[in-house]
């Protein structure tokens, strides 16, 4: 006998797909979208990813295909990761709960997702690691509580890219539209060193290129000019240690090559809405 069927809609799966029922439960702000799934045992999901989008599975098992990749068995705490322009199919054996994140429209995040190593990203699935899932019961709540305007899902999109660059060294979570060899050595210092220079004609430094051959090759590789990919990094850097550290703002200011408290505070109402202190006891979750 053939399993239910249940049709998703998200903002950002393609057009075709106009049914939104209570399986999803999805919220579309300006470029970002954030989605729950929760499919009951023996149902079958399928659709269309038009843009990149992470899935984080917190309960359930089941298959899942996307694109030309064979089928893969998903289990509880697992991170798959979807291209763009990509069909899937996700059958249930067991009640599956998933979040999906659309990560498409970040500045620094226009390409495809590149790994170093073939193995460290065998067939999208990534296995979940502690801190991946307790973003995602904070996510969760938020999104239950309905906060989902343009600033949170934007800062919450960021953070998750953030969360997995860190927390897989073994993945470039970047932005390459070809994996030349040239191209992965420029990412790797700009990588390495973005958080360790004050400003564009120090990273150009570091890169061996001048300033304007530094801006040429941003846009190449990361699709956007360097103060732009290098402000949404200290973003979504400063956000995390703000939401979820210990340290002073003096500390955080400092090692972001802040001038002084005012300046760093002016950044944080900029791009956050809020001071750090705000931010910091509102975890993160704004009023504007």
């Amino acid at each position: 006998m053939r399993a239910p069927q249940v049709e998703l809609n998200a903002a950002w799966m393609t057009e075709q797909k106009v049914r939104t029922d209570d399986l999803l439960i999805a919220c579309r702000v300006g470029r970002f979208a954030i989605g729950e799934w929760k499919l009951e045992a023996e149902q079958t999901a399928e659709g269309v990813f038009a843009e990149r989008t992470i899935l984080l599975v917190t309960e359930g098992k089941g298959q899942f295909m996307c694109g030309e990749r064979h089928p893969v068995a998903i289990e509880p705490e697992r991170i798959v990761v979807c291209p763009s322009d990509c069909s899937f199919r996700l059958e249930a054996e067991t009640p599956v709960c998933v979040t999906a994140v659309r990560i498409d429209g970040i500045n620094f995040t226009r390409s495809a997702i590149w790994a170093r190593s073939s193995e460290a990203l065998a067939n999208g699935i990534l296995p979940m690691k502690p801190v991946i899932r307790t973003y995602t019961d904070g996510l969760r709540t938020c999104t239950a509580a309905g906060l989902a305007d343009d600033t949170f899902t934007r800062l919450k999109a960021c953070e998750l890219l953030y969360l997995l660059r860190v927390s897989y060294p073994e993945v470039a979570f970047g932005s390459l539209e070809s994996g030349s060899v040239r191209d992965a050595e420029f990412v790797r210092l700009v990588e390495q060193n973005w958080n360790k220079v004050k400003n564009k004609a120090e990273l150009a430094a570091v890169t061996g290129l001048s300033i304007s051959h530094l801006g040429v090759k941003f846009r190449e590789v990361f699709g956007v000019p360097p103060y732009r990919w290098l402000t949404e990094r200290r973003c979504e850097a400063i956000f995390h240690r703000l939401v979820y550290g210990q340290d002073s703002f003096r500390q955080i200011g400092a090692d972001f090559h802040f001038r002084s408290a005012q300046h760093f505070n002016d950044f944080c109402k900029k791009h956050f809405g809020a001071t750090p202190g705000v931010v910091r006891r509102t975890r993160g979750v704004v009023n504007r």
